[in-house]
């Protein structure tokens, strides 16, 4: 138990945090992208788009939660 703790918990945790960051970045680069295609885009990619963000937004706060706990342990 303790090894999977140090080796498989904890890092993930972290690691997740650090790449909800990257998730933001890279949509806001898809973002950009998708505003200087010509014409409108296609519904789905809007959409798609917008479930990403808002899957983000949902798992951000877990994410800083399970890593506070983490570190509280």
């Amino acid at each position: 138990q303790i090894l999977w703790s140090r080796l498989v918990s904890y890092r993930p945790v972290a690691a997740a945090a650090a790449r909800v960051s990257d998730l933001k970045e890279r949509q806001e680069q898809i973002w950009v992208t998708i505003r200087e295609m010509e014409g409108p885009p296609p519904p789905l990619v809007t959409s798609s788009m917008e479930r990403l963000g808002n899957l983000i937004v949902q798992a951000e706060p877990i994410l800083h939660a399970s890593q506070a706990a983490e570190h509280a342990e």
